[in-house]
């Protein structure tokens, strides 16, 4: 069995590794935004509110979405996610569905009658 790729290297190096290409990213960012800045002093301040409200709002979604199919796979293992429901009022609904579905038994004479 050959090792993966990343199993070559430790938990702790990936880590580290991650967040030091975070924070290059960061700085990186930062030092572009202030060079730019000192280079055109007269480009204008770009309006962040209707960014920031559809970044909201598309997160909210998101949660949203994630939540209802959290909820749905949790209600489909019965008695073993974090919402334990009973199966008998569904079983009692089941046999009067069942019940209620099959024809009443016809005598003998009514059939004799309706003979086309």
């Amino acid at each position: 069995m050959q090792p993966e790729l990343l199993d070559v290297f430790p938990l702790w190096a990936l880590f580290l590794l991650a967040a030091a290409l975070l924070w290059l990213a960061m700085e990186g960012g930062y030092r572009t935004g202030t060079w730019r800045h000192v280079r055109y002093p007269d480009e204008r301040e770009q309006p962040v509110g209707a960014m920031v409200t559809s970044i909201l709002g598309l997160l909210a979604l998101i949660v949203a979405f994630s939540g209802m199919l959290l909820l749905i796979a949790d209600l489909d293992r019965v008695q073993e996610g974090l919402i334990r429901i009973s199966q008998q009022s569904l079983i009692d609904v089941q046999k009067t569905m069942r019940s209620h579905s099959q024809p009443p038994p016809q005598r003998q004479a009514d059939t004799a009658k309706h003979v086309w």
